[in-house]
């Protein structure tokens, strides 16, 4: 048996939405401005290397790196929780010895109420890191 028009005019319109609303690691930079940054006395290949690492620990992959446009762009895979998420990293000096660090969170599909943002863990995670190394 055949579904009706209908029924599969419900599903296409549902799987567009579906697919509409999915970040990327390139649309995420589009949110850029948009998140939680901290500022640290650090230089910024210190704080570029720690933001590495920070994300590392805290179990993200890094999916993309430019050092020229001074970016990190994470993952996060499928969990229980979440259909994964999308974490934008981006390190800029502010003078010398000084470097800013912001942190933009978003879930891979936007419909998931459930996926965690990592701004504030992330930025936690690397105030950590770098006190842990200036010591």
């Amino acid at each position: 048996m055949r579904n009706p028009p209908i029924v599969r005019l419900f599903f296409c319109a549902l799987s567009i939405a579906f697919l509409a609303g999915c970040t990327t690691t390139h649309n995420i930079h589009g949110f850029r401005g948009k998140g939680k940054s901290a500022t640290f006395d650090v230089a910024f290949m210190d704080a570029w290397e720690s933001a590495k690492e920070a994300g590392n620990m805290m179990g993200l992959d890094i999916k993309e790196e430019n050092l020229d446009a001074k970016y990190i762009v994470f993952g996060k895979r499928v969990s229980l929780m979440s259909y994964g998420e999308v974490v934008g990293v981006y390190v800029t000096p502010v003078s010398d010895g000084k470097a800013r660090v912001e942190v933009v969170s978003k879930p891979k599909v936007r419909t998931n109420i459930f996926a965690p943002n990592w701004e504030d863990k992330y930025l936690e995670s690397l105030t950590s890191l770098i006190h842990a190394r200036q010591r």
